[in-house]
């Protein structure tokens, strides 16, 4: 996982499976990196095959943190992979979150 802040936006990549072992981490350190006071979290799942429920909390209280600083904050998830989205959808997180597609989505038959 890498932890990156560039101007207003705070990156996170290489994450490849949000799982109950990475949630808490990227929680720990996403939240410690909130002092920048960035408008923008970015969360790469491009390469990320696994997210589960615990993965889920984490972007939640990420996203929780960074509004209890600057309720304008902004959550963007960016690639996610087709099954990472229908969890998204199913668990109505992508009207919370920004989800963003750099490329065309996968369609799932």
């Amino acid at each position: 996982m890498k932890i990156e802040t560039q101007d207003d936006i705070l990156r996170v990549t290489g994450l490849s499976e949000l799982d109950e072992r990475q949630a808490e981490s990227l929680r720990a350190k996403v939240i410690a990196a909130l002092a920048t006071r960035p408008k923008i979290i970015e969360v790469d799942l491009a390469g990320t095959t696994v997210v589960d429920f615990s993965g889920l909390g984490a972007l939640v209280a990420i996203f929780d943190r960074a509004q209890q600083r600057d309720r304008y904050a902004i959550l963007r998830v960016l690639d996610p992979q087709p099954s990472v989205q229908q969890l998204l959808e199913l668990t109505r997180l992508h009207r919370i979150f920004h989800i963003v597609h750099r490329t065309a989505p996968v369609r799932v038959s």
